[in-house]
């Protein structure tokens, strides 16, 4: 074990600091802006934001700020040798009783498998005043703190044991709160008007029954602040420029519905700027004649899907790259372009093959190869020359 500066990840994270461009994804990046400062061990603060299919932002916004817990989310945190270490069992089996009250009444307030959640839940805003109580007592009696400040005001780092139980006995209070947090968001009806709560029943995981989710029905208010505008902790602006690009971000010409959705409140510059392609000399949109897909009958779409696409290879000679928008399509038809009874010539596969680079790297080195994929090959592929 390291810790500080011996901790690789510790070290990697100050390079950071010293990079002139950091590359990161778009989850990533806004978990580090909502986090503020504590976020900028994971993405260090710059002046200028360069964020690419920038159409995305939206979307994302509202998977990162949503809150989500479930029934077993306070006993998988009990289950902590650390708790059973600093608290008392009576404790224990106090919050574990504070928490199944808490979510029966979720899961009894309904008898449909998704529902929404509406008003106050008394009991899931005790279990979370509870567990935030027993937070703010665990960080006055960290037993480790001592010999930790001592150690720093002596200028010698402590005890490899001292050290990794503090940053374990911080880390649980850290849980603790962040737990306490969302009960709060999830039992509260403060923010109706901008969140929306509901949960989900849950047959297929073990020990969870119940989730409960609040997600934000616009997450441009979150954008503004974390994002496009932010304040320092005096209310200034922050001096920060952001620029967005995508090919899908105007709207009839503009980009009034991107900025509304988003949070922006002013934009500096905007360009629109001409297709690159040639879309009318080197794309058709083409519309085959498939039967309406239903679960009784989906082998017949699934083999006129793979006939229609055998037919497709046969004109372009292979050199295609088929996107799908679900996985179990791209494995039904794979699997009948890979049998041994149709007359598919061409070097055929699939993603989950091999790994993405080593995919796309077959894929232009390889003549009149075809590659089957999905979502994560919609964006970022470039295949110059002959290879499409």
């Amino acid at each position: 074990r390291y810790y500080d500066d011996e901790c690789w990840v510790n070290q990697i994270r100050d390079q950071a600091w010293q990079a002139k461009v950091i590359i990161t994804n778009h989850h990533l990046l806004l978990n580090a802006l909502e986090l503020g400062f504590a976020g900028e061990r994971l993405v260090p603060p710059a002046p200028i934001y360069i964020i690419d299919e920038a159409h995305h932002v939206e979307q994302i916004a509202t998977s990162v700020f949503e809150v989500a817990v479930t029934d077993y989310t306070v006993e998988q945190l009990l289950t902590r040798g650390l708790f059973r270490e600093h608290l008392a069992d009576d404790e224990i089996d106090e919050l574990r009783y504070l928490n199944t009250l808490a979510f029966q009444a979720i899961a009894n307030s309904s008898n449909e498998n998704a529902f929404q959640v509406e008003g106050d839940i008394e009991e899931i805003l005790r279990l979370s005043g509870a567990l935030g109580k027993l937070g703010e007592r665990m960080k006055s009696n960290n037993p480790y703190r001592a010999a930790v400040e001592q150690a720093a005001q002596q200028g010698v780092r402590p005890d490899d044991d001292t050290a990794e139980r503090n940053r374990y006995y911080e880390l649980a209070i850290t849980s603790l709160n962040s737990t306490a947090t969302k009960l709060q968001a999830i039992g509260s009806s403060r923010k109706d008007d901008s969140f929306v709560r509901y949960a989900v029943r849950v047959f297929d995981r073990r020990y969870v029954s119940l989730e409960v989710h609040a997600a934000p029905i616009n997450p441009a208010e979150l954008l503004t602040a974390c994002l496009f505008h932010p304040e320092n902790d005096q209310g200034d602006p922050v001096d920060r420029t952001v620029i967005c690009t995508s090919a899908t971000l105007a709207t009839n010409g503009h980009f009034h519905h991107y900025r509304a959705r988003c949070g922006i409140k002013s934009a500096g510059e905007e360009i629109v700027l001409p297709a690159v392609f040639d879309y009318p000399r080197q794309a058709v949109l083409y519309q085959p004649p498939l039967p309406a897909y239903n679960y009784r009958n989906a082998d017949a779409f699934y083999d006129a899907v793979a006939g229609e696409i055998e037919r497709l290879l046969e004109v372009s000679r292979g050199r295609t790259l088929c996107l799908f928008t679900n996985w179990s399509g791209l494995q039904q038809v794979n699997d009948r372009l890979q049998s041994g009874s149709r007359g598919v010539v061409w070097p055929v596969r699939a993603q989950g093959d091999a790994p993405r680079d080593a995919l796309l790297g077959w894929f232009r080195e390889t003549p009149y190869s075809v590659l089957l994929a999905t979502r994560s090959f919609w964006e970022g592929v470039d295949i110059p020359g002959e290879g499409l």
